[in-house]
């Protein structure tokens, strides 16, 4: 997270982040609702229907920033291909 976010993370939030990662790993395989999802955004869903959310704080952030990285980048790419369609209609 560093790497993308240097300066919105603290090396104290990435120790504790570490911290959350490695309980919610531990405790996703063994909670029986959470062991049987197959993506992100059941996990996401899971983790709030089961309040294991408020449990990982920031495993659980991290997860809605994944799920909303796809469409993000999707918004910025439609922007650039209207401009290049602008751009090259004369």
């Amino acid at each position: 997270m560093k790497k993308f976010y240097p300066a919105n993370s603290s090396s104290q939030e990435l120790a504790q982040l570490e911290s959350q990662l490695l309980h919610f790993q531990l405790d996703v395989c063994n909670h029986p609702e959470l062991m049987t999802l197959t993506s992100i955004a059941g996990l996401t869903k899971g983790l709030v229907k089961t309040g294991k959310a408020s449990s990982y704080p920031m495993v659980a952030g991290l997860l809605r920033l994944v799920i909303t990285l796809p469409v993000s980048t999707a918004t910025a790419e439609w922007a650039f291909s209207a401009m290049k369609i602008v751009k090259t209609r004369r």
